[in-house]
């Protein structure tokens, strides 16, 4: 079959089983912890009931980040 008919799970493409997530009341530092300690790119935001209400990327800490310098 063509590549473009398998699951993501066929193809080893994603994380399946041990995905970090930051809870809502996560502080900003232990979420960048994660980037750095799992060396990934974003992470899901999960409510009290575990449902995703966002996502948090790295992108999105530089851009705080330099905002926060701004203002300092």
């Amino acid at each position: 079959p063509s590549v473009l008919d398998r699951t993501l799970a066929d193809l080893g493409i994603g994380t399946f089983d041990t995905v970090a997530v930051a809870r809502e009341t996560m502080p900003i530092i232990e979420a960048l912890g994660l980037f750095l300690d799992r060396r990934i790119s974003a992470l899901p935001i999960v409510d009290k009931d575990g449902k995703l209400t966002d996502i948090y990327a790295k992108f999105d800490a530089i851009v705080s980040g330099h905002t926060a310098a701004g203002q300092a």
